[in-house]
């Protein structure tokens, strides 16, 4: 005989009304807080590519005024006249090197122009050259010295392009050039911790009495470069956490007359391999 059994077909216990919602509610709220998060995790992204693209673009726009502001055009219409005075005096060999060592300079503004970063020593190779044509164009007014402490590889070390010239310039045009005495302009170049130190000193006049001198002459001249330097400084910097400012002193001698300007550039340390 076949017993069957009925007993047990509720045996599927049901969880009480309030326990299913209190469950449901859970679930619904885990949900929302994982939409919620992922969300502002979508916003916080959204929010840093915002910010590396207005970086990027401050960083374009700079390095455009950089050219811009780095082919002085006081200074190449100044250079095309020293060349023609050159070719009117029939000094024919002084020329010729003044053009050569001229068209190169530009030459290599336009390259690095183009480039985020160069080495230090293409950086030196420009700032060399443009000492070299500038002390052409003065007849020797001024000397200068270029000194690299020896724990730097100058073809590894990369910085922005385009920085130390412009300060060169500005110590060349407002503080050695009106010197009544022979110039001199030093370029010293150190490592300290994570930073690359480059000072740039010149036995000028000061900065006092070039202001002076500015305030009287009738052909005022613009330091070209320097405002966009320092903001390209900033952000070559902001980009390895380095926040340090360009440093400007006025030296003075022992009777505490000024003897010149020394210009501290920081910049962080970086190198390529």
């Amino acid at each position: 005989m076949v017993r069957l059994c009925f007993h047990n077909r509720n045996t599927l216990q049901k969880s009480p009304p309030g326990k299913a919602g209190h469950i449901g509610c859970c679930f619904l709220s885990a949900v929302g807080l994982v939409y919620i998060a992922y969300h502002f995790r979508i916003n916080q992204i959204k929010h840093k590519e915002k910010l590396r693209s207005d970086h990027e673009i401050k960083i374009n726009n700079l390095e455009n005024d950089a050219f811009h502001n780095q082919l002085n055009p006081h200074f190449i219409f100044n250079s095309l006249n020293t060349i023609n005075s050159f070719i009117n005096k029939n000094e024919t060999a002084t020329s010729n090197q003044y053009i050569t060592k001229f068209s190169k300079l530009l030459r290599l503004i336009l390259e690095h122009s183009r480039q985020r970063k160069i080495t230090l020593a293409d950086e030196l190779n420009v700032v060399d050259l443009y000492l070299q044509v500038e002390r052409i164009r003065f007849e020797n007014k001024f000397n200068y010295q270029i000194n690299i402490d020896p724990d730097i590889d100058a073809d590894v070390t990369e910085i922005s392009p385009l920085i130390i010239q412009p300060f060169v310039e500005n110590a060349i045009l407002h503080g050695l050039l009106p010197l009544l005495s022979e110039g001199l302009l030093q370029i010293n170049l150190q490592r300290k911790n994570n930073t690359l130190v480059c000072i740039i000193e010149d036995n000028g006049i000061g900065r006092s009495q070039s202001i002076c001198n500015k305030q009287f002459s009738p052909k005022k001249s613009k330091s070209y470069g320097i405002g966009t330097t320092l903001k390209r400084i900033e952000l070559f910097n902001k980009d390895y956490n380095i926040n340090s400012p360009v440093i400007i002193t006025d030296l003075v001698d022992s009777n505490n007359n000024a003897s010149g300007t020394k210009v501290e550039i920081i910049l962080a340390w970086v190198q390529s391999f």
